[in-house]
This record gives C-alpha cells, structure tokens and sequence, in this order.
C-alpha cells in the first residue's frame, strides 16, 4: 500500500547511513583538498578547456575554480552528513538541514 519504508533501527538503515557518512568523509576530503589548492580541478570550465587551455592557466586563473569546487565539496559533505543522521534517527531537523543545504548549494553552484 505505502511507499519503501526504513525503520530506525533496521539494517538497512544503519548500512545506508554508514555509506552517507562514507560520502560525507569522502566529500569533506576533495573539500580540504581543493581549499589547499591541490589534486585535479573539479570545475567544468576547466574539465572542458582544451589541454592547451589548461597548460597555459596559472594558478592565480585557478584560484576561484578551486574555491568553488572546494565550497561545493563542503556542502555536499553536510548534506550526505545530516542525511546520515537522518536515517539513523528520522528526525525531521536532520532532513530539514540537508534540504536548507542542497538548496543552498543549488543557487551557489548556479
């Protein structure tokens, strides 16, 4: 009759959170990295530049990729962390923080 539903306290739901936390790790690295400036470049104004183009880019050209790949990074990691949380405790203030935040990230990234 209803939809899928995950209890609190099933396996399923504390293997999902488990993995959102992994994402939400994951994310928070590539996040510290591109603050620090380093490893590939996330952006698609570089991803798309020819190898020409993106030889002849200086760091200082690079700088505001970086950042934003790095604030991208950073929200995604709050939102697969309060996700995580969520699931584990179906508390409604856990999802409301990762909505707020997808939202957020959707207008930074636009």
């Amino acid at each position: 009759m209803g939809g899928f539903v995950i209890g609190r306290n099933s396996m399923v739901a504390k293997i999902l959170a488990v993995l959102m936390f992994i994402a939400a790790v994951l994310c928070a690295v590539a996040s510290i990295r591109a603050f620090m400036e380093k490893g590939y470049l996330f952006n698609n104004k570089y991803i798309y530049a020819s190898k020409q183009q993106r030889e002849q880019m200086t760091d200082e050209e690079k700088k505001p990729y970086y950042r934003q790949t790095a604030i991208t990074f950073l929200l995604l990691s709050v939102m697969w962390l309060f996700n995580g949380l969520y699931v584990l405790t179906k508390s409604g203030a856990f999802l409301t923080v990762a909505t707020v935040v997808v939202f957020v990230m959707f207008f930074y990234v636009l």
